[in-house]
């Protein structure tokens, strides 16, 4: 029995005894943690994208940064620890070259806080997030001093960088970036490099997700930059994910529509079961597939059922 099997069985049974509970809630444990875990061993690089375009990643998080006539364009510092881990690898590759500009993709806390490390000349994000940042404690957030209403074209040092809207998605704050002149798409929070995203991707709105990534996939690109995970990826790998998700909402919609939102608890284990075996025969060779896989489903169970 594989282990995402195990991870199902540990709400279905009835557990009287403290160590196989703690043998369960362990296994669990040790796979998020597992997950989060560099598979190279690498926490901390800095990774040429394209002639003058880069990505720092720091764990599980990474970037985007351009090279421009002006100065280093980043997209998103995330935390402060990023930020001087990103400082820090920026100093070592060019020690006299300032940082012209910040940007923010969207509006939550852990793509945007930190910034004040990189002590940017300008730090630029989208008007919409403003009504979220009115209900939220931004005092890590270093303070945009220019914005942008919907699709925008930023341009640094004669580079131009594309803000592309991607509507009720992840959130309805969200940005990609798309450098043409150097063929790089950057998806904050959108997809992920043959990986199955944590936690059932929150807050996401499906439809509008499926809407965004067929946006991003009619773009002209040749690297594609994520904003989690291990891996730059291709044209092709986006559409792999994109065809992951609509198959996902496929087969969840399918189990829904034939046994309802809320059956009985050994009905829901047999959905589970149903999607699971055909799931794990397309994308059971994916990054985190075990630990996963089973959060990614249930997100998508309710979803189809309820609506986002």
């Amino acid at each position: 029995m594989s282990r995402w099997r195990w991870l199902m069985l540990a709400p279905l049974v009835s557990l009287t005894a403290c160590d196989p509970q703690k043998i369960i809630l362990q296994g669990i444990t040790d796979a998020q943690s597992a997950y989060f875990t560099p598979p190279d061993g690498v926490d901390d690089l800095l990774e040429e994208v394209t002639d003058g375009v880069y990505s720092y990643r720091l764990g599980f998080e990474r970037n985007l940064v351009i090279d421009t006539p002006d100065g280093w364009v980043i997209v998103d510092c995330f935390s402060e620890e990023f930020a001087e881990g990103l400082h820090a690898a920026l100093k070592k590759q060019a020690p006299d070259k300032r940082v012209k500009a910040l940007i923010y993709s969207h509006y939550h806390l852990d793509h945007i806080t930190g910034g004040a490390v990189l002590e940017p000349e300008e730090v630029v994000a989208p008007s919409i997030v403003r009504s979220y940042w009115a209900d939220l404690d931004v005092s890590e957030v270093l303070p945009p001093t220019h914005w942008w209403n919907g699709d925008g074209q930023l341009a640094y040092g004669g580079v131009a960088i594309d803000a592309v809207y991607l509507g009720r998605s992840h959130t309805d704050t969200l940005y990609a970036f798309h450098v043409p002149s150097k063929g790089v798409l950057f998806t904050p929070d959108s997809a992920f490099v043959r990986m199955i995203p944590p936690g059932g991707l929150p807050q996401t709105y499906a439809p509008g997700h499926i809407r965004a990534l067929d946006r991003m996939l009619s773009l002209s690109f040749e690297h594609w930059v994520p904003s989690h995970g291990w891996d730059l990826g291709t044209p092709e790998q986006l559409r792999e994910f994109r065809d992951m998700v609509v198959y996902t909402r496929e087969i969840c919609d399918a189990q829904v529509r034939r046994h309802g939102l809320f059956p009985d608890g050994e009905t829901r284990a047999q959905m589970l079961f149903e999607t699971l075996e055909p799931f794990e025969e397309r994308y059971g060779d994916w990054y985190g597939f075990d630990a996963q896989a089973v959060p990614w489903l249930g997100r998508h169970f309710v979803g189809v059922g309820i609506g986002y």
